[in-house]
């Protein structure tokens, strides 16, 4: 919740609604979280195409320190609308400081938080999805597969746009 509280509601509540707008409509991407010395920590926002591309390695390596199962739950099984994903890095345990283990994390918005209505900015669709359940990891792997399958088909009508646009010039 802190660092929810951070991300988006550490400032006036018109920019808190702009922030969680603004979010909302980057459509899919993990919040990445970087904990530094003296409690402080700096966070960024990166698309998928990004993390794929740029984080494979991380992501291998992620997959190896713990048992993720589908990694596509991360990436495209999660509902960008009501679910944040975050890539926690520089997590050191108490029993080895220098080892920085990364964790990953699909967090729910929780319906009971008292300022959903920033997230929400006044949608009745948004609060009724916020109060829906967590979805399964069968849910998962289906809205990860159309999530995928829509990616494909917008791709494909922007490539015939391209096409009929080089060909009309």
């Amino acid at each position: 919740e802190w660092i929810v509280r951070r991300c988006f509601l550490d400032c006036s509540e018109e920019e808190a609604i702009a922030r969680c707008a603004a979010y909302r409509s980057l459509g899919r991407g993990w919040f990445i979280v970087q904990l530094l010395p003296q409690k402080k920590f700096k966070f960024w926002w990166e698309e998928i195409a990004q993390i794929e591309g740029k984080r494979a390695a991380e992501i291998d390596e992620l997959r190896e320190r713990m048992d993720l199962g589908d990694i596509r739950h991360f990436t495209r099984g999660f509902v960008c609308h009501n679910e944040l994903v975050f890539y926690i890095r520089g997590i050191s345990h108490p029993t080895n400081p220098s080892a920085r283990a990364p964790s990953i994390r699909i967090m729910k918005w929780d319906p009971t938080f008292r300022r959903t209505d920033l997230w929400t900015g006044g949608s009745e669709w948004l609060e009724s999805e916020l109060r829906t359940p967590v979805p399964s990891q069968q849910e998962r792997t289906e809205h990860a597969a159309t999530s995928e399958r829509n990616r494909r088909r917008k791709e494909r009508q922007r490539s015939k746009q391209k096409q009929a646009a080089a060909a009309a010039a």
